[in-house]
């Protein structure tokens, strides 16, 4: 709510991008310059359970703040801000600053049904660099390439029968996603591509044979052609499911693309590094 009054304040011409589901979307922007834009990105969203503010209170103790949010991603918002002040104030117009700030950046831009993506995408498209403000790394390194993440929703149709009177006539949904997280889970490579079944919904009673179950699976990748493969493999093992009977269904729940290095990132790495020896 005091990103308009900072914004203003620097003078900055800035836009509210909103959703009927998510956060919304700012961006503010500062004058045209001689030569292309910088984009300063983040986002405003932080996850937490109902209550959390409560039980971890937003506190500031000397030049120590703690608080649910404050790391992920509050602190790399007040870093742009600060930065884009600390430029104008020293006079800078050679490139237009843009700062760009998310509002449904977890998880994966899902609620917006990755609306949210997409808008870093179009406003970013005419930026020589871009420089995310997330979380770092003690020690002050910079991050040049991101895993991608993608959220996948797997949902099992079986058939419902006494689980007493006559269990031989049910076919067990959540049996086909037992057999299905396990092939999931062998799946991932700490190194690649990673997967994790991080929710699992289905079953009425002890006494039920279950005629439905719903997975969510997580996935994480370094490079966009694992993604590919992810997504055929989890999609293969809905086509073809273990237990007779079942019927299963995927459909994507969000999605952001692997940040694979490009053929200037280095070259920007060397500009930011020289910087800082230039700054002691």
């Amino acid at each position: 709510a005091h990103l308009d009054t900072y914004c203003d304040t620097m003078g900055m011409n800035r836009k509210m991008f909103n959703f009927e589901k998510a956060g919304p979307t700012f961006m503010a922007w500062t004058g045209a310059g001689q030569d292309k834009p910088i984009a300063l990105i983040g986002h405003m969203d932080t996850v937490h359970p109902v209550g959390s503010f409560g039980a971890e209170p937003f506190l500031v103790d000397g030049d120590r703040v703690t608080g649910p949010g404050v790391l992920d991603c509050k602190g790399g918002v007040v870093a742009a801000i600060y930065a884009i002040r600390a430029l104008k104030a020293a006079g800078y117009d050679k490139r237009q600053l843009k700062l760009i700030l998310s509002g449904d950046e977890e998880v994966a831009h899902a609620l917006s049904d990755g609306e949210g993506g997409r808008i870093f995408e179009r406003e970013t498209a005419d930026c020589a660099a871009v420089f995310n403000c997330e979380t770092g790394i003690p020690g002050g390194d910079v991050t040049i390439r991101w895993k991608g993440g993608a959220v996948f929703v797997i949902e099992i149709e079986g058939k419902a029968a006494h689980a007493g009177k006559e269990p031989q006539k049910g076919i067990s949904a959540i049996r086909q996603a037992a057999e299905m997280i396990l092939a999931i889970e062998n799946k991932t490579d700490f190194s690649g591509t990673t997967y994790n079944c991080g929710r699992i919904e289905g079953g009425k009673g002890a006494n039920i044979v279950p005629d439905y179950c719903r997975v969510t699976v997580g996935v994480r990748y370094w490079t966009n052609a694992q993604y590919q493969e992810a997504e055929a493999f989890l999609r293969g093992l809905c086509e073809h499911p273990s237990v007779s009977g079942t019927h299963c269904r995927m459909t994507s729940n969000g999605f952001y693309p692997a940040m694979e290095p490009v053929e200037k990132t280095d070259q920007l790495l060397g500009i930011y590094q020289q910087c800082c020896l230039e700054m002691g």
